[in-house]
């Protein structure tokens, strides 16, 4: 990639990164808890790229496939900012009652069927099982990424990987029950951890997919991606969505048939007023464009529609995580200005940490691409 192209982009992103912290700055002082809603937001949105990246990762070393080889590194980097994402998770657990009503006495006093989940629903335990997850989490990273050579010099290691896998199943599932299921703690459903595991797969390899498509064009290397290597990208992202959107349905039907209140409110929050037309987006820009487009033979040959794919789906990402949390916020919900700073600053800080480490790694990415074709 070119030098001063990539200064540019950096400095423009700490840029944003530091007008959001100006704009948290402000949130925190006039409204503490507004902000602390808000960076939560944020902070659950930049997880879903890191541990989409590790359960990619993980999948390649229990299946192997070429497929692997060409995003491998790019992998790898989104996996090492899960360390950066972690610490800016940590300030979270100190006032949990500030996010989750759970935490509150007067809000049990109100909900017998919360009060009993009690034993596993309080700050104390929570906290615990958080850093449990983390730890799980930086373990696997660390023990997938350490090679400090390129992923086509090393070999897969599959025993590990499936020991991985399990332990990624298990952790990202309660975590996802933990810290965005519980938000409202009378919803519950048995495939939302699914639902966010496709969503961080899919969100995952769309930006290692686009991450190395720019890598190859800046060295002049998309002459190897243009036949097998870009088809089986777009075939990749193609079959993720349609996971994706199984998940997403299967929940929508298991919870329309049950036909409980409770549960359907937890839908209902999230088409009224602006959440429709978002609802909408997603459904267009998640699911039907690159559904239908993909579809197309000649558009995952074409490296300019997999990589406008792959932004749009990065994009969709994003907003699909806001709906997802946000409406959970309805009685206190942040203002706009202080969610945008928020995304600003943490999501900046990410953006600018996987750009250093990816520059870090353009010859590796670049040497994945052509023994990935040559294979």
């Amino acid at each position: 990639m070119s030098v001063p192209l990539e200064r540019r982009t950096l400095a423009l992103v700490l840029g944003l990164a530091l007008f959001g912290g100006v704009l948290c700055i402000a949130g925190l002082l006039g409204d503490p808890d507004a902000f602390r809603r808000a960076y939560f937001t944020a902070v659950m949105l930049a997880f879903q790229i890191p541990l989409g990246c590790l359960a990619l990762l993980i999948a390649w070393h229990v299946m192997g496939g070429r497929w692997g080889l060409v995003i491998a590194d790019a992998l790898e980097v989104g996996v090492r900012t899960l360390p950066l994402v972690a610490l800016l998770f940590l300030p979270l657990l100190l006032e949990v009652d500030v996010v989750y009503p759970w935490a509150r006495d007067a809000y049990l006093a109100e909900h017998e069927t919360v009060a009993r989940k009690v034993a596993w629903l309080n700050p104390a335990f929570f906290t615990v099982r958080s850093l449990a997850y983390l730890i799980v989490w930086l373990g696997l990273g660390l023990a997938l990424t350490a090679g400090r050579s390129p992923a086509v010099e090393r070999v897969r290691r599959p025993r590990i990987g499936i020991s991985a896998a399990i332990l990624y199943a298990l952790t990202v599932t309660f975590a996802a029950f933990d810290w965005l299921m519980s938000l409202e703690p009378l919803f519950n459903s048995t495939v939302y951890g699914m639902v966010l595991m496709s969503a961080q797969a899919v969100g995952a390899l769309a930006l290692a997919t686009l991450a190395t498509l720019l890598v190859a064009r800046a060295e002049h290397r998309l002459g190897v991606l243009r036949e097998d290597g870009l088809l089986g990208l777009g075939s990749l992202l193609l079959a993720l969505v349609m996971l994706w959107a199984y998940h997403a349905f299967m929940q929508l039907l298991v919870i329309w048939s049950g036909d409980l209140p409770h549960h359907a409110e937890w839908y209902l929050v999230r088409i009224e007023g602006v959440w429709l037309p978002v609802a909408w987006l997603i459904g267009i820009g998640h699911l039907a464009v690159p559904f239908f487009v993909l579809l197309s033979h000649r558009a995952r040959a074409s490296v300019g529609i997999v990589m406008g794919i792959a932004a749009l789906i990065v994009l969709m990402r994003l907003l699909d995580m806001l709906w997802l949390t946000l409406p959970a916020f309805r009685d206190a919900l942040p203002p706009a200005w202080l969610v945008l700073g928020a995304l600003l600053a943490v999501l900046g800080l990410w953006t600018a940490a996987f750009l250093w480490m990816l520059r870090r790694r353009v010859d590796w990415i670049g040497r994945a691409a052509l023994e990935a074709a040559d294979g």
